[in-house]
């Protein structure tokens, strides 16, 4: 299922705005549906390195972007 991102979109801008979603309701995808829609770079800001490989792992799912277009970066 690809999101909606119409309202997110219009007049041929991106607008600034909240996701409100339910666990497992598609927050990601979305948030990657959107990032490709602009073709604009994005960053994703995680509490933990597993979100971050999760996260990772939705934008190689949802696009086809290669490993070496998705990179990580970790603070300790």
């Amino acid at each position: 299922m690809v999101p909606d991102t119409t309202q997110m979109f219009g007049n041929g801008r991106a607008r600034s705005g909240i996701i409100v979603l339910p666990c497992g309701a598609g927050k990601s995808l979305t948030a990657v549906a959107a990032a490709a829609r602009v073709r604009k770079s994005a960053l994703v800001l995680c509490t933990n390195s597993v979100s971050v490989d999760q996260w990772k792992y939705q934008f190689r799912l949802w696009t086809n972007l290669e490993d070496n277009q998705v990179p990580l970066g970790l603070g300790g």
